[in-house]
């Protein structure tokens, strides 16, 4: 019988290191990826002129064009320290301001009042994130604020009523956010955190 013929062929081996050497710097190239963008900001929430901390103070960050917000906005909360941070954020300008902290007249950076979130045409100062720089530190020392304070009742029955409530400066401009009454609680409302004045 006719022998038959193998069709099989072999794959040359590499020399001698050349496959190892191959297997790292595919590894190498790998790992050898674009750094990440991810910067952080820190800071603290105090309270003006004693320095106590204000635990869950809410604080809000926006980007900065250099003209215009650039939303949404980020919150965070303080914690038993007052402190905060903000972290995997890209380079560039934010601005950042404290928001409903009871008691406590809300501010954008830079001692800028901003009550109750209420301060049209008003901004702070912007804060620059960059790689390689350490993580800007943002503090918030807060004045204490005016409170207004009263009740709603049915007209008819003297019962607790819970209406919506709006609160206005003398110009006219509403100061945000608004409020409702709580029959749960006698039909009781506040607003807190006010700039001293006449509304």
């Amino acid at each position: 019988m006719p022998k038959r013929q193998s069709n099989i062929s072999r794959v040359a081996s590499p020399p001698d290191g050349l496959g190892v050497g191959l297997l790292l710097a595919i590894i190498v190239l790998a790992s050898a990826g674009p750094a990440s963008a991810a910067e952080s900001l820190v800071g603290t929430v105090t309270a003006a002129g004693t320095g106590q901390p204000l635990v869950s103070a809410s604080v809000q960050l926006l980007g900065w064009t250099g003209s215009a917000l650039i939303g949404p906005p980020r919150t965070t909360a303080t914690d038993a320290d007052g402190r905060y941070a903000f972290s995997g954020l890209a380079d560039g300008q934010y601005q950042l301001r404290t928001f409903g902290v009871l008691g406590y007249i809300d501010e954008w950076y830079g001692n800028v009042a901003c009550p109750r979130g209420s301060c049209p045409g008003r901004i702070g100062i912007p804060v620059t994130v960059a790689a390689g720089q350490a993580a800007p530190v943002v503090d918030f020392a807060l004045e204490p604020g005016g409170t207004i304070t009263g009740f709603v009742t049915d007209a008819g029955t003297r019962m607790p009523a819970s209406v919506n409530i709006n609160l206005y400066d003398l110009a006219g401009q509403i100061v945000n956010p608004g409020t409702s009454s709580n029959p749960a609680l006698g039909g009781s409302y506040i607003f807190s955190g006010l700039v001293p004045g006449v509304y």
